[in-house]
């Protein structure tokens, strides 16, 4: 796992380019992106409890500007309780899906693939290991 902070950017677009830099460095991004927000609950962006669909734009953008056919994935599991069609629609991930021609897909309905760990056996989305990884919490 790989943590950076970006410090002094003027905007969005260019601090997220700095991490991708750093991040995908040596990547291989044939595999495709899998990109995790954080819309595990019902609620509009600017609330603070869910990851900015701005800063998914700004990521998606900055991917294709690399790799002008990669492959991106967006995708999340709900909170327990929760729609996640709901989730997508009140977010605006779902408008955002549409505009960027991404798929949107409901981790929990999503295939998986069984790892085990030290405390049993955990079934995860099979995107986030045939894909490179980008969780944005």
């Amino acid at each position: 796992m790989s943590v950076l902070i970006t410090r002094g950017q003027e905007n969005l677009n260019d601090a997220v380019g700095q991490a991708l830099d750093a991040f995908l460095a040596g990547s291989d991004l044939a595999r495709g992106v899998f990109i995790k927000p954080n819309i595990v609950f019902p609620v509009r962006p600017a609330s603070g409890e869910i990851t900015s669909p701005a800063l998914v734009r700004s990521l998606v953008a900055a991917l294709r500007a690399r790799h002008s056919g990669v492959d991106i994935l967006l995708g999340e599991g709900v909170a327990a309780g929760c729609d996640a069609q709901e989730n997508f629609r009140v977010s605006g991930f779902a408008a955002l899906a549409d505009e960027l021609g991404v798929p949107l897909v409901d981790l929990d309905g999503a295939e998986r693939v069984t790892v085990e760990w030290q405390f049993g056996r955990l079934s995860l989305p099979r995107a986030a290991f045939e894909r490179i990884y980008i969780s944005l919490p």
